[in-house]
Formats: structure tokens, C-alpha cells, sequence
């Protein structure tokens, strides 16, 4: 039976990109975030143990699907995921110490456990994202691999608040540049809405073919927590 679990992160806006930021390329209002992301890189790599609560929703169809769980992480890379509601509720998920997946899925499944290597396809989120880079680290790198790759990142100078945002954040779109030079503008692929004090991502947005695919809310984080053993153990 295919596992599909969730990696999580954050974001809500559904205006177009540049209009909804101010972020044209030759607009004032925005800058190169690679700055940004560095600093995400830097104050994940410094967080040992955490925990947090996600909301995530996938607009593949005319409904979306959502799925809220929480995470749980330790260094150097223990997670643990605990499916709470939506698509495969009561699915238990630990990425243990001997690089494996290993838990149960939920209902009357939950006796019969698994152990699946972690780039397995079983071993994804509802939005297609491997489970074994949901941790705070694994995104940012993946933030800056994506320019490493030739992506372009851009931040909004200011700090917004949205609805869904309360304090304000700090913008950053990341864009696929067209090398032949046929599209006046890039293509918008991900938004993240990054808290300015902890450089942390509170929102993430992900998007194909211009359209919003899934949208992600990270909460509740909580670090410096002294987590027992078994948690990461099958």
C-alpha cells in the first residue's frame, strides 16, 4: 500500500507574482536573496532538536486535499512524522539512525510495520516532496541549490504581513530563468515567507506552469526540546 507522507512548509498569497510583491526585476522594492537564504542555511544548520505542527493543502484537482501533522527532528538527521488528519491519518513515519523509514500506516494497518529506504516513492508528502528533506536544514539547502543551478531568487525589501502572516515576513520567489530568452519573465516556482528574526520559513508556496500547486503552514515551532530516545526509534 503506497505511503505518502508529508514534508511541510508555508505560504498563501494567490495574487500574480510581481503585482502581489512589487517584486519586478527592475523594481526598487526587490533585491537578490541569496543573502536570505544563506542566513536560513545558517540558523537551521545551528537548531540540534525541534518539533512543529503543519497544515498543508495540493490543488491537483477542483478540491483541495490537506493533510495536518506534526514534525519532529533531531541532529545530526532523526525525523519523525505524525499524520493527524487528511490523506493517510494515523501514518507514524521515523527516519532513523540506520537511514531507513521505518513506522506504520493508520486504522487497522497500524500492525503491520514498514521499513522503506527514504528516496522511495512511498516516502513522499501529498505534494510529491521526499519526507527525508521536510527537515528546517534540508530546505534551505535546497533554496541554495536551486540558485547554485542557475535559478533566481528575489526578496521584498520590506516586511509584509498577510493573513495568514500576522507579524511580517520576508518575501522570497524563486524563479526558473528562460535561457533562450523566449519568455520576457521568469516563471515563478516557489514563495516562502520567511520570519525576519529567525530567518525560519512560516509559509511555502509551490507552482508549475504558472498555477499554485500546493501551499504549505508551518507552526507552533518549538525548539531546545529534550525529546525522548524512542522517537526516532522504530
Amino acid at each position: 500500500m503506497p505511503l505518502i507522507l508529508f514534508v511541510v512548509i508555508f505560504c498563501t498569497s494567490f495574487y500574480p507574482v510581481w503585482a502581489s510583491t512589487g517584486m519586478n526585476r527592475e523594481d526598487s522594492g526587490a533585491s537578490d536573496g541569496t543573502g536570505l537564504i544563506n542566513k536560513m542555511v545558517a540558523a537551521s544548520s545551528r537548531m540540534d532538536n525541534y518539533s512543529f505542527e503543519y497544515k498543508m493543502s495540493v490543488f491537483k484537482t477542483s478540491k483541495a486535499t490537506e493533510q495536518i501533522g506534526t514534525v519532529y527532528f533531531r541532529k545530526p538527521k532523526l525525523l519523525h512524522v505524525d499524520i493527524k488528519k487528511g490523506p493517510n491519518k494515523g501514518v507514524v513515519a521515523i527516519l532513523c539512525d540506520d537511514g531507513k523509514i521505518h513506522g506504520h500506516l493508520g486504522g487497522a494497518m497500524k500492525f503491520f510495520p514498514f521499513a522503506i529506504p527514504p528516496e522511495s516513492g512511498y516516502a513522499k508528502a501529498i505534494n510529491g516532496a521526499p519526507m527525508s528533506q521536510m527537515d528546517f536544514y534540508s530546505l534551505a539547502l535546497y533554496l541554495k541549490n536551486m540558485v547554485k543551478v542557475g535559478n533566481l531568487s528575489l526578496i521584498s525589501n520590506q516586511n509584509v504581513a498577510t493573513k495568514n502572516t500576522p507579524i511580517g515576513t520576508c518575501i522570497l520567489n524563486m524563479y526558473a530563468l528562460d535561457k533562450n530568452g523566449s519568455s520576457p519573465e521568469p516563471r515563478l516556482l516557489k514563495r516562502i515567507y520567511v520570519n525576519p528574526q529567525t530567518y525560519l520559513p512560516i509559509f511555502w508556496e509551490d507552482y508549475i506552469d504558472g498555477k499554485l500547486l500546493s501551499q504549505s503552514l508551518m507552526q507552533n515551532v518549538r525548539c531546545h526540546l529534550a525529546l525522548p530516545d524512542g522517537l526516532f526509534r522504530p
